[in-house]
């Protein structure tokens, strides 16, 4: 049996309320990124950017808050409640 080449990462949930608020976090912030990359791309300038910066930062920062890093391509996230 052959092993993974990367463990699933797994985030710990304690409460379906916070499972819930971090949902809500993530797609706030995932659509807010996706808005101004999409804005950026079309309208350009420096405040486009500064926004699209501003929002990728969020966005990193909230998956090193999850565990998770943008140096692994994953396919999966196991949530798990602790």
């Amino acid at each position: 049996m052959s092993t993974p080449m990367f463990e699933i990462p797994v985030i710990k949930i304690e409460s379906e309320e916070q499972l819930a608020e971090k949902f809500i976090e993530l797609a706030h912030v995932l659509h807010n990124l996706r808005f101004y990359e999409k804005y950026w791309n079309e309208h350009y300038g420096c405040d486009a950017r500064r926004n699209m910066k501003k929002w990728q930062k969020k966005a990193d920062d909230l998956l090193d808050s999850l565990g998770l890093t943008l140096h692994n391509n994953i396919n999966a996230v196991k949530v798990v409640r602790s």
